[in-house]
């Protein structure tokens, strides 16, 4: 398994530590004067959006900022249509904003979207920040600012690893649920 993956199914897997990449995001977005982090999470399974989830949570609390289950949207499709309509809810509700994590690039981008639409400054009124750093982030207005996931190695490593699972189940041996983990960048670009 790669990426999405189980804690119940033990085999192997490529992973990179969600938890701490996320972490990592929601405490830049603090670091630049940021205190009202609207979360746009994934839904409650796979394991990644609950650990993504869970480093916003930890990131807040760690610097002081009360958690608000009103500044969470659950995300169904992890589109950029969703995150549109969360913008659009926020805008229209006039939540207290000044910053958006959002668990995926594409919600990300419907928001920047949204916010432009609704001649919002990003990063200076509400501050933008992805998860995945598809190709797509770097050409939004303004470029947004995300944690890189290194896709392509994590196939390659799984690929690696389905190999030598392949091997070893021909020579009758037990196959190792070893898990392999990556580590992510956040990538500073104009949203943030």
């Amino acid at each position: 398994m790669f990426d999405k993956y189980s804690k119940l199914i033990n085999c192997p897997a490529v992973v990179i530590n969600d938890r701490k990449a996320a972490y990592d995001a929601v405490k830049h977005l603090i670091d630049h004067g940021k205190r009202e982090i609207a979360h746009f999470r994934g839904p409650l399974l796979p394991q990644n959006s609950i650990d993504r989830f869970l480093g916003y949570r930890q990131a807040l609390e760690d610097h002081g900022i009360a958690y608000k289950k009103e500044l969470v949207f659950t995300c169904e499709r992890i589109d950029e249509k969703e995150g549109y309509a969360f913008a659009d809810e926020i805008i229209k509700k006039n939540i207290a904003v000044d910053a958006v994590f959002s668990v995926a690039d594409l919600p990300a981008v419907g928001a920047l979207k949204c916010f432009n639409e609704n001649n919002i400054a990003v990063p200076d009124q509400i501050a933008v920040m992805g998860f995945s750093n598809w190709l797509i982030s770097r050409f939004t207005s303004p470029a947004l600012s995300t944690v890189n996931q290194p896709g392509t190695l994590m196939g390659e490593e799984a690929f690696s690893l389905f190999l030598k699972s392949n091997e070893a189940k021909k020579r009758g041996e037990k196959v190792a649920g070893d898990i392999l983990e990556l580590d992510t960048q956040l990538i500073v670009r104009k949203s943030s």
